[in-house]
């Protein structure tokens, strides 16, 4: 077929005017400008250290990992350095380490940074409190000396309190870790303390629990007249005191190997 639009001028303009067309309708679609929104992203109100510690203290059973990263971010939280948050984010620290992750040496370390932290706050009630827990875990480490010289550091400051429950509490942590230590007479002196105030402040759960490690106590001692009467006043307690499942049962297996 005849084509030569160079012979004619007008059918050479017309084909050439769709191209062009075509031309300007591309370099437009590149260029246009996008009408749609920017996506704007909201940022979460922060949760602040009591928020929490509220919602930490819901989920350490379930999830202790969690949990451990939650105190964590509270000690960072905390600008002060040092508020009872932060002292208290360490203790619930080395719970995590000794229940859940059953790693003594890290609860160690947290729970011995909680009581700087509570000497820096100069709060003895929970310095005490937390040198007795401290001490339970070298007694679990089988670090009897470190046991003790924690104890008798929380005896100092409850002597200077004057508060005596705490005092008599401490003494009968010490008289339990200075008989694993194989110094029973030693024991001996602080565990009648610690009953003496119980049994004088009519504290008879608490003289009962006491009684039974006298009673461990005195077996090994064999002092068979004082584990007597340690019997003798645990019947009569038991009889008008309501008493814990536990205590009861350690009270049946003493009298079980003593073969009473």
């Amino acid at each position: 077929m005849f084509n030569n639009t160079r012979s004619c001028p007008k059918l050479q303009k017309i084909t050439q005017v769709p191209l062009a067309l075509l031309l300007v309708c591309m370099f437009l679609a590149c260029n246009q400008k996008t009408t749609e929104e920017p996506l704007v992203i909201q940022e979460s109100k922060p949760e602040n250290i009591e928020e929490l510690r509220s919602k930490t203290a819901l989920i350490v059973k379930k999830d202790p990992v969690q949990a451990k990263e939650n105190y964590d971010k509270i000690i960072r939280m905390d600008t002060t350095g040092g508020s009872v948050a932060t002292a208290s984010a360490y203790l619930n620290l080395a719970n995590l380490y000794e229940d859940k992750f059953g790693n003594l040496d890290s609860a160690v370390i947290f729970a011995n940074r909680s009581i700087r932290t509570f000497e820096n706050l100069r709060d003895s009630s929970n310095i005490c409190q937390t040198m007795n827990y401290t001490a339970s875990l070298f007694m679990r480490k089988k670090e009897y000396e470190n046991a003790e010289q924690m104890y008798l550091q929380a005896l100092h400051i409850y002597g200077l309190m004057e508060f005596e429950p705490g005092l008599a509490l401490t003494k009968l942590n010490l008289a339990k870790c200075l008989s694993a230590n194989g110094e029973n007479e030693k024991a001996e002196i602080h565990y009648l303390a610690s009953a003496h105030f119980y049994r004088e402040n009519n504290k008879q759960v608490k003289l009962f629990t006491a009684n039974n490690f006298g009673i461990k106590l005195m077996d090994e001692m064999r002092s068979k007249d004082k584990i007597e009467k340690l019997l003798t006043e645990n019947k009569k307690i038991l009889k008008e005191t309501k008493i814990n499942s536990f205590h009861k049962r350690t009270f049946q297996k003493l009298l079980e190997k003593l073969d009473l």
